[in-house]
């Protein structure tokens, strides 16, 4: 993580807002603070240790954040081929008690600025289109697209946060250096285009 990079500075700025630092998660350790994560806010069985393991030494995007000694978040993508090089960022999350303070923007500018170091200029992901912080977060915060709707996306939902919910999702394209992100960044919040 080089502070000298702008995109670099604009998360790192974020993280110090959020009063988190961030760094890439590596080893086994770094697996299991991740794995408490996912078992806090989704339950058991989202993720195994093993998965996440093969995805650090792949490379992957898998960014965490601490407060102090406090592992209190993550962002974790892989690179997708569908038709052009991205990122599919699979999990954004953050334990309730830092929700709502910025580390989930941090950690998505920190997905960014990895994306950019590589040459990446996309990421994409799919969110609930029912859940209205969600919306406002990809679509305003973030300046991303909402490009199409995938109904029943996961099927049925097992795990505790969603089970019994419909998987309809909508698919984001987060265009990393187009005007709107940068816009967005800016905190010159525009309205998402329609159509």
């Amino acid at each position: 993580m080089s502070a000298d990079a702008p995109h670099w500075r604009v998360a790192l700025d974020a993280a110090g807002r959020a009063g988190v630092a961030l760094r890439p998660l590596e080893d086994l350790d770094d697996a299991d603070r991740a794995r408490r994560v996912i078992d806090s806010v989704w339950g058991e069985q989202v993720l195994p240790r093993e998965l996440i393991r093969a995805f650090q030494h792949a490379g992957t995007t898998l960014i965490g954040a601490e407060e102090g000694d406090r592992f209190v978040g993550f962002v974790f993508g892989f690179a997708g081929l569908d038709p052009d090089l991205h990122v599919h960022s699979h999990m954004l999350a953050v334990l309730p008690p830092w929700r709502s303070r910025g580390v989930g923007f941090a950690l998505k500018l920190a997905q960014r600025a990895v994306c950019l170091d590589h040459g990446i200029e996309e990421v994409r992901w799919t969110y609930d289109p029912l859940v209205a912080r969600n919306a406002r977060f990809n679509l305003v915060k973030l300046g991303a697209d909402a490009v199409r709707l995938l109904p029943a996306f996961y099927g049925e939902m097992t795990d505790r946060l969603n089970r019994g919910d419909r998987s309809d999702r909508f698919e984001v394209r987060w265009r990393l250096r187009s005007d709107r992100v940068e816009r967005a960044l800016r905190g010159e919040a525009t309205r998402p285009p329609v159509g």
